[in-house]
Formats: C-alpha cells, sequence, structure tokens
C-alpha cells in the first residue's frame, strides 16, 4: 500500500522540461502581446498625431481664407506663380464698418468699460473693433471689445486693462484702417492687427502708404499679436486676384501639408 501511494504521488508532479516548456511558452506568449500592444499604441499615436496636425491645419486655413477673402487691399507684393514665395500676408481687414468715435469713460472695470450715453443702442455694434484710451488714467491702452451691451452701453474687453481707466478719461474707437498679418514664427502662425499712424498724431488711423505731412513720418504699431496655430513648419503665400496657401506641419515626425485657394471679393 506504501509503494501504491508513493507512486501515485510521483505521477501528479511536473518534471522539469515540462516546467521549461510552459515558462517558455508563457515568455513566448507574453511577449507576442506586449509587441501587439506597442504596435497598436504606435499606430494610435500616428494617427492621433496626424488627426491633430489636420484639425489644426484647418483651423487655421479657415480663419486666414475667411479674413483673406474680405480683405479691402493686399500689402505684401505676392509673385504671381509659386516661385519665391512669400512666408506673410499683410492686408486691409475688410469685415468691420468704418466707425470713428471718441467719447469719456462713464465707469471701467477690469475687463469693462461704459461708453457714452451717445453710443450707439446696437448689441454688439462695437465687437472686433479696438477701443484706445488717448486721455487720463491709463491712457495709451489698446484693447478689442468682445462684447458690446446697446442698451447699458457696456463694452467688455477681450483682455483685462492693465490700468483701469478713471471716470471722465477719454477713449476713442477708430475701425477706419486695420491690417492683419499673418506669419510664421517659431512654428507657430502669428496673427497680428496693425496700424498706421502719423508721426504727429498717434490716434488717428491712416492707409499704410498715406503721404505724411510735411516734417512728419509714417509710423506703424501691433495692437494684438496672438498665435492661431501650431506645429507648423511652412507657410507660403503667393498669387494676386486669387491667393494660393501652403501649409506645412509636423508632429512626432509625421508630416502633412495643405493646400487652398481664395478668391478675393473685394479687390
Amino acid at each position: 500500500m506504501k509503494k501504491y501511494r508513493e507512486n501515485n504521488f510521483k505521477q501528479k508532479g511536473f518534471t522539469l522540461t515540462e516546467l521549461l516548456v510552459v515558462v517558455a511558452v508563457l515568455i513566448l506568449v507574453t511577449g507576442i502581446i506586449s509587441s501587439i500592444f506597442q504596435l497598436s499604441q504606435k499606430i494610435y499615436r500616428t494617427g492621433e498625431a496626424v488627426a491633430e496636425l489636420t484639425q489644426n491645419g484647418r483651423v487655421v486655413l479657415e480663419r486666414m481664407m475667411r479674413e483673406i477673402r474680405q480683405a479691402k487691399e493686399v500689402v505684401t507684393d505676392l509673385p504671381e506663380e509659386e516661385e519665391n514665395t512669400s512666408n506673410e500676408i499683410v492686408f486691409q481687414d475688410g469685415h468691420l464698418s468704418t466707425i470713428v468715435e471718441n467719447g469719456l469713460n462713464q465707469g471701467a472695470g477690469l475687463k469693462t468699460i461704459i461708453l457714452e450715453s451717445s453710443a450707439s443702442s446696437q448689441n454688439d455694434y462695437y465687437e472686433k473693433t479696438f477701443i484706445k484710451i488717448i486721455d487720463g488714467l491709463g491712457a495709451g491702452q489698446i484693447r478689442e471689445i468682445a462684447d458690446y451691451n446697446g442698451i447699458t452701453k457696456e463694452a467688455t474687453i477681450r483682455t483685462p486693462w492693465d490700468t483701469v481707466p478713471n471716470i471722465g478719461s477719454t477713449y476713442k474707437i477708430d475701425s477706419s484702417y486695420y491690417y492683419i498679418r499673418y506669419s510664421l514664427s517659431d512654428n507657430e502662425v502669428k496673427r497680428q492687427v496693425i496700424v498706421y499712424y502719423f508721426s504727429g498724431d498717434s490716434d488717428t488711423y491712416v492707409p499704410w502708404d498715406a503721404a505724411p505731412p510735411q516734417s512728419q513720418t509714417i509710423e506703424s504699431a501691433v495692437i494684438q499679436d496672438q498665435a492661431v496655430g501650431e506645429y507648423v513648419t511652412e507657410l507660403n503665400f503667393w498669387g494676386l486676384r486669387v491667393i494660393n496657401i501652403n501649409l506645412s506641419l509636423e508632429k512626432h515626425d509625421k508630416k502633412i501639408e495643405l493646400e487652398t485657394k481664395v478668391f478675393m471679393r473685394n479687390i
């Protein structure tokens, strides 16, 4: 009976060879699963990078197309053909109505200012225009109006004042000549709003090619500077009435290239 039990116990164990085979198979299966997981992650990251680049490129192109299409004048001397293309474009904004108004501040907060009672009663009338404090506390500050309430005359600005203007300080809104510049800097597409003025009167905006009075010069100032797209390695413009835009983007060694045409409406 004792011999039978010993034999029975031996039959239930595993040999060293069997254990080695199991371990080898387990290692092989684990390696295969790990390789599949890493490959799937790589494919996912690649797809994600391409999708992000495509989305980013389309957003930039759509914004540029919308503004260039309505341009009143293109300042940059662009080549007609795709040779010696320009990596920037400057044009006069054609989206806004011409507004030239001066007034006294009736009250202001960190991101608000109350215009005179004679200001427009139409909601959003001053939206996307720039207000400049020309006299009083906070003089020289320029801010974009993001929202306007025609009943309360309260304008909400996009970025806070550095110094909140005091009641009675003088403001000016002048949308006569805003120029937009798109360019490439440090793999980002930059959008700037530029104004031109004579050296004797920095509060009155003029065309970029206006002839200044005697003893004065024409000057320019950037009143807004923002990044509107990233991962951009190349930006090119060419064409006359039809503006061609070429955009190259890169992330994680993945590159895409987008190109479009803009048909001018106001030129």
